[in-house]
């Protein structure tokens, strides 16, 4: 499909993200199969892969009886593999968020537990859980996510020469059953989400 080749050469724009997957929902299902085989080749870029993605989303929001096609594809792709990208992992992940596939989440769950996801994107396994309406509250503290280069302040002034080093993720924790229940209630955590 030559709209998906035009992704394969390179051009990262707003409007590559936001119109070619308008585009594939108008194909509609046609664009399916070509979408699966362009997301199974290696070392796809991850903003392509994301513009696919959201190609299939577009699809599922235009057809809906294609949702659990769509659905197949995403899961492919968070299939373990040697040249699995946690970036493009992280943006499968979104896209069943986006198509709210709870049935879904053994797939999703594997794939964290092989920290084979970029966590800044859709969030851990606990936040997919929440958005998905499986739990009710997290049972351990956020995670704190480090920024990337391209996100850090600007520098001072013209010519100054400081720089804020880039954020260390604060340790993640469990809480414990006596704890105070994280969800904010002044339960304790076994009277309160644990259950």
């Amino acid at each position: 499909m030559p709209l998906l080749d035009y992704l394969k050469m390179g051009w990262d724009d707003d409007t590559t993200a936001i119109e070619l997957p308008v585009v594939f929902g108008m194909i509609g299902p046609a664009a399916i199969p070509a979408i699966a085989m362009f997301l199974a080749e290696p070392n796809a870029a991850s903003y392509a892969a994301a513009t696919a993605m959201a190609g299939l989303r577009e699809i599922v929001d235009r057809h809906p009886t294609c949702r659990g096609a769509c659905i197949e594809v995403l899961l492919k792709v968070l299939q373990p593999r040697v040249d699995a990208d946690p970036t493009v992992n992280g943006f499968a992940i979104a896209t069943l968020l986006d198509l709210e596939a709870a049935e879904a989440i053994e797939v999703m769950r594997e794939a964290f537990r092989r920290k084979a996801v970029d966590i800044t994107i859709a969030g851990d396994e606990e936040e997919v859980e929440i958005a998905l309406g499986l739990r009710e509250c997290r049972s351990i503290l956020t995670p704190r996510y480090a920024l990337s280069p391209w996100d850090w302040p600007a520098r001072g002034q013209a010519g100054s020469q400081s720089q804020r080093p880039p954020p260390t993720p604060s340790p993640v924790s469990k809480v414990g059953r006596n704890d105070s229940c994280p969800c904010g209630s002044g339960k304790k955590f076994k009277k309160c989400c644990m259950t």
